[in-house]
């Protein structure tokens, strides 16, 4: 990749979603309901959405503020210094003496695919309003589907206020309405999520749940632009053409073939992914040229136990993405 001297050299981004420790295990399957699993090994690390992809825009040399709550218990020092040794900025976190700071259990099974149990504990506190100083300053606003459906959807509203750019995770898809819809730019949603979306829209009629080009030009009705995510298979992006009567392009990122020893855990891959992408918009990159990146980014986080201690730093993605054997963008 050529250096371009359009970007934008010191960028930030305002990362307002959850922050928890995380419980890792690894384990041959997950048990049938009513079942038990006796697990004699786990290791705690920060997680969360939020503070996941917070670290992925550190990693890629971009200011990462962390706007988010914890509760006043040990947990919050480990997450909160952890945060801190990875390079994001944690002076805007607040802290509650109501909820214990928020939690997940994660048990990875032999093909890296995890099964997360979140609870959110103070990320219920989290409120938009409370960070609107770090908001004015950000060039790019990024959100989850962590908190509160009411905090993501005042997130796009203090967003819009600030003119910062919002890129919308939305995973789990907790709200929907076409005022938040509208100001995500990209959208971000797996298969699933796309489908979910559309649907809570009223605009599925007529779209099969496997019609994913359907799907996608269905959200570019609201949106500028929308990424979905296809696991092994990479993913999907299209964005608003310049001319009004064109019909939008939609592109395939296939994912990096990984061989099957490698692949580990894939607990933050798709934050690795998010992360990544964000910070790279944030410097101007055009959504084109950040998706590769972003693609190498959540190929790396698969590569380890755990989320923020499986990423990697920008030097090494280049390199990835410089390979004669990592994959193109292509029309789908």
């Amino acid at each position: 990749m050529q250096p371009n001297p359009d970007l934008n050299e010191n960028p930030t981004v305002v990362v307002c979603g959850s922050i928890h420790l995380d419980t890792l295990v690894q384990v041959d399957s997950v048990p049938a309901e009513g079942g038990t699993l006796i697990v004699d090994d786990g290791t705690n690390s920060l997680g969360g959405k939020g503070a996941n992809q917070a670290v992925a825009i550190a990693y890629d040399g971009v200011r990462a503020v962390m706007a988010g709550t914890v509760g006043e218990d040990r947990a919050a020092d480990v997450v909160v210094e952890e945060l801190n040794a990875h390079g994001v900025d944690v002076h805007s976190i607040k802290t509650s003496w109501d909820l214990p700071t928020g939690s997940a259990f994660v048990a990875t099974n032999r093909k890296g695919r995890p099964v997360i149990f979140v609870q959110r504990g103070a990320d219920a506190l989290t409120d938009p309003t409370d960070f609107v100083d770090e908001f004015a300053s950000a060039d790019v606003v990024l959100a989850q589907g962590e908190l509160l459906p009411e905090a993501t959807e005042a997130i796009a509203s203090v967003a819009s206020m600030y003119s910062a750019r919002l890129v919308l995770n939305l995973n789990p898809v907790v709200t929907v309405t076409p005022a938040l819809i509208d100001h995500a730019d990209p959208l971000i949603v797996n298969m699933k999520g796309a489908w979910e979306t559309i649907r809570r829209l009223d605009i599925a009629e007529g779209i099969r749940a496997t019609d994913y080009r359907a799907q996608l030009e269905a959200l570019l009705q609201y949106c500028p632009s929308v990424i979905m995510l296809r696991g092994d298979h990479g993913c999907l992006f299209a964005q608003h053409s310049d001319g009004l009567d064109d019909e939008p392009t939609i592109y395939e990122h296939p994912a990096l073939k990984l061989p099957e020893e490698k692949i580990v855990d894939g607990t933050g891959s798709g934050d690795a992914f998010v992360g990544t992408l964000t910070a790279e918009l944030a410097k101007g990159t055009s959504l084109y040229d950040a998706i590769p990146l972003a693609t190498a980014a959540g190929a790396a986080a698969v590569q380890a136990v755990g989320a923020c201690s499986a990423f990697v730093r920008r030097e090494k993605l280049l390199e990835m993405v410089e390979a004669e054997d990592f994959p193109a963008i292509r029309v789908y």
